[in-house]
């Protein structure tokens, strides 16, 4: 068949009558589908771009989206907002390729019909239905490349023309999709057999609107030296986590993008039997279309991160023409492979919806977490961590707050100082990044997860959950410390933590661990106070006063400096490290032994009471406690003062003991509250304490009517320190 032939087939007049309400049904899905904020970070660059291009701090990524950030840009002008201007723009693209697939696979295959089960295959695809309603640029591109094949597989020197102008537009939408569109590009030039003047006219018309349209990027970045510098970095450090990423069949992105590893077999089975037969009826045609396929794949797998479902779309677009064909070869009736294909798809359509749903019923769990940390009035700051920072990107576009955001290795790296962090912080991690964030005792971070594993498939898989805190320390120092899975931090030769501000009278709380040999532990607080000790194995508590600060000083964040230093063998880990700042409200929650045991080393940072390993009922202030308990008190000071009382008919005979110390105390304690100093000598750690009550009493014995059968012993109060 001569392709004379296959044109006068291809274009004769077979669409059936539900092709355009079909079309027009999908595209009002499609647009229903569009989610009412960004939903993953890629979106909030795109977006953000249109605020402030910015190619440096990647609004968007080097080496720039030209064509995708001036429809961000128009969108701001006409309706602004950018983000659903990007999402409509998407949306419209992923249903206008369906007309131009079925009319290219229609050409190249021979068959109208079979181009349109293509094109209806492409269109209820897992992972298009997925990616269409969103601010992503793969839609519009592949939509323009598409276009630009399809008049270059027509004849006529315009349609030459025009077929490379749409090529050079789908790269100016998305750059990186550049080895597709030029592959594609030589394909529908192969086919056409111009002239090579004429092939020559279409380059530079090709090049010429690719140069113009990254001009305004150039300019923006200060010159071609500044828009190279970026991109040269950012491509090391793609380059240099490709041989991270996964090559397990059921991770890679195609395979997810058709939702699992089961249709993709079947899926690539079909392709390749098609392809078989079509090389056999068709053999120039068919060797164009794996020329592209191949090169697709390639640059998907091989130079891309080659897990993300939305960036396979070129792939699965080249792929569902063989498909259909193979498909054929099964049933046998050309007739029944579109019923068939619209079968498989209504089936695929039911399997994504609940994925589908869910990102226009739920926020982006980033957002969700920094929309949360932006509520918190008692916050000032937000200090995040993961990917390129594009969290305080979504926040700015999705108008959720307006507190200052920072990301962390910024701050590590010395761009952002310190010093310009504007008062108390929350601190917002995700799934996929390593937190760096040392826990304090009752730290609980709020957590935001997004359910559902089909939504996990067809994601970028990353940050699905993400946390927020406002308690513990941020390691600024290393950059990227050593964390364990359970959020300790292996202490090195300096670390420094960026801890909440702290006001007058505030402590500095820290639980370490060592093993092996003895570890010299050295603290820098702020002011230039500085505190060392040696710890032998064993875990250790830690409680040092923090010099008064000056007013200037009040709301700016602490920053500790702990270097860890004489150990020849083992590690020395920091388990918790906080402040407690009188000036904030008590902690309310009671914590129990076993609890406390568990969750807070012993530590009850509650109220001014530190560590009262057994306690009851709170009473005037203090906490009860049995006929024995145990008190674990911040030395480094000349002594704290431990308030007593026993609210009772007799006095509580009690003992205080501290063997370390040399300590023994006897006394009577009655009803009114009666201070017990207690001197301290050593520079850093805690002490323990422990008080003996003599003759314990139950309440039921002596209170009339009551049913209290506690053993109780004495109220432990505040403990001020000397």
């Amino acid at each position: 068949m001569t392709h004379t032939e296959i044109d006068a087939q291809a274009h004769a007049p077979r669409w059936p009558s539900w092709w355009w309400p079909f079309l027009g049904f999908l595209l009002v899905i499609r647009l229903l589908l569009i989610p009412g904020e960004p939903w993953e970070q890629d979106e909030a660059l795109f977006s953000a771009a249109a605020f402030d291009t910015n190619i440096a701090e990647h609004r968007p990524h080097p080496p720039g989206f030209p064509l995708w950030v001036l429809v961000g840009k128009i969108g701001l002008w006409l309706v602004g907002d950018p983000v659903f201007a990007l999402q409509a723009v998407s949306a419209i693209s992923s249903v206008a390729i369906i007309f131009f697939l079925a009319k290219i696979f229609a050409q190249i295959l021979g068959s109208a019909r079979l181009g349109q089960a293509a094109a209806l295959l492409y269109a209820l695809l897992p992972g298009v239905w997925f990616h269409s309603s969103r601010a992503f640029s793969t839609s519009p591109s592949l939509f323009l490349t598409v276009v630009g094949l399809w008049l270059l597989l027509r004849p006529a020197r315009s349609n030459l023309y025009g077929g490379a102008a749409m090529m050079a537009t789908a790269l100016l939408v998305r750059p990186v999709m550049a080895p597709i569109i030029l592959v594609a590009a030589l394909a529908g030039l192969i086919h056409r057999r111009d002239r090579l003047i004429n092939i020559a006219k279409s380059t530079v018309l090709a090049l010429g609107i690719i140069v113009v349209g990254f001009i305004p990027l150039i300019i923006d970045a200060g010159g071609i030296a500044s828009f190279f510098e970026p991109l040269l970095v950012h491509g090391r450090n793609h380059g240099g986590g490709l041989a991270k990423i996964s090559w397990n069949w059921s991770e890679l992105g195609p395979t997810r993008a058709v939702g699992g590893a089961i249709p993709a077999v079947f899926g690539l089975t079909l392709v390749l039997l098609g392809w078989w037969q079509w090389r056999s009826r068709h053999p120039k045609t068919a060797w164009g279309w794996l020329m592209v396929a191949v090169a697709t794949a390639a640059w998907i797998l091989l130079a891309h991160n080659r897990t993300y479902p939305r960036y396979s779309l070129p792939l699965l677009a080249c792929c569902c023409g063989p498909c259909v064909v193979g498909l054929n070869i099964l049933v046998r009736r050309t007739r029944w492979v579109v019923p068939i294909t619209a079968l498989l798809g209504f089936s695929a359509t039911l399997w994504v919806a609940p994925a589908a749903f869910t990102v226009i019923r739920q926020p982006f769990p980033g957002l969700a977490a920094l929309a949360s940390a932006n509520a918190d009035h008692s916050a000032n700051t937000i200090i995040v961590d993961g990917g390129l920072s594009p969290f305080s990107d979504l926040l700015t576009v999705s108008r959720r707050g307006r507190l200052p955001t920072y990301w962390r290795p910024l701050i590590a790296q010395g761009t952002v100082s310190t010093e310009a962090l504007p008062g108390r912080w929350n601190y917002v991690w995700a799934q996929g990044t390593a937190r760096a964030l040392v826990p304090a005792p009752l730290d609980h971070p709020e957590t935001f997860t997004a359910p559902g594993r089909r939504l996990a498939l067809l994601s970028q898989q990353r940050y699905l959950t993400t946390w927020t805190t406002r308690r513990g320390g941020i390691v600024i120092d290393p950059m990227r410390p050593r964390m364990a899975p359970d959020g300790t931090l292996e202490l090195g030769p300096a670390t420094k933590i960026v801890l909440q501000p702290s006001s007058r009278g505030s402590w500095l709380g820290a639980v370490v661990e060592v093993s092996g040999t003895n570890s010299k532990i050295t603290i820098d607080l702020p002011s230039h106070i500085q505190r060392s000790a040696t710890f032998t194995p064993g875990r250790h508590h830690v409680y040092l006063p923090l010099r008064p600060p000056t007013p200037k000083r009040l709301e700016e964040p602490t920053i500790v400096e702990i270097r860890c230093t004489g150990q020849t063998e083992g590690s020395t880990i920091l388990r918790r490290i906080w402040i407690d700042n009188p000036q904030l409200p008590p902690v309310t929650q009671s914590i129990g032994a076993s609890a406390q045991h568990k969750n807070a080393d012993g530590l009850v940072d509650t109220n001014n009471l530190h560590a009262v390993e057994y306690f009851g009922e709170s009473k005037g202030g203090g906490r009860w406690t049995r006929e024995s308990a145990t008190l674990r008190l911040p030395a480094g000071n000349n002594g704290v003062i431990v308030r007593l009382c026993a609210p009772r008919p007799d006095p509580a005979q009690v003992i205080i003991s501290c063997p370390a110390l040399k300590l023994r105390h006897e006394l009577s304690v009655g009803a009114q509250w009666q201070d017990v100093p207690i001197p301290l000598t050593r520079p850093l750690g805690r002490i323990t304490l422990k008080i003996e009550v003599l003759n314990p009493f139950i309440p039921a014995e002596t209170i009339a009517d009551s049913d209290d059968t506690r053993v109780l012993g004495v109220v432990v109060g505040t403990i001020q320190m000397r």
